[in-house]
């Protein structure tokens, strides 16, 4: 995935306007859109640091070719956010929750692999 792509889908991912991202890195909203579509495309450093940094990436996120598995989906960021807004004791519940879940499914998955051999 190109640059550009990479700055909308991240952008669109955390329900951020590309007006938002513009404001946040003292561009235009044009300008947002021609980094998205590639019309420029030798972006300097000096400016995608800000808007690695608006979008919670790295500068190296944006040039690295990163399998699906690195890819957060809307679904993932929308928990992301709501798992943020908990304090410290929901968030340890959570965590626990998965971990649990995590267990009965590796368990449930050794107990099939067994009953076929």
């Amino acid at each position: 995935m190109d640059i550009g792509k990479k700055i909308k889908s991240r952008r669109l991912a955390l329900g951020m306007t590309a007006d938002r991202l513009a404001e946040i890195i003292g561009k235009n909203r044009a300008t947002v859109y021609r980094y998205e579509n590639g019309e420029i495309e030798n972006m300097p450093l000096s400016v995608v640091e800000p808007i690695a940094k608006a979008l919670g990436m790295t500068p190296d996120e944006f040039f690295s070719r990163s399998s699906n598995d690195d890819v957060v989906s809307s679904a993932e960021m929308a928990l992301l956010k709501k798992y943020r807004q908990l304090n410290a004791n929901d968030k340890q519940e959570i965590l626990n929750l998965i971990d649990f879940k995590l267990f009965q499914a590796e368990k449930s998955f050794e107990e099939e692999e067994s009953s076929c051999i």
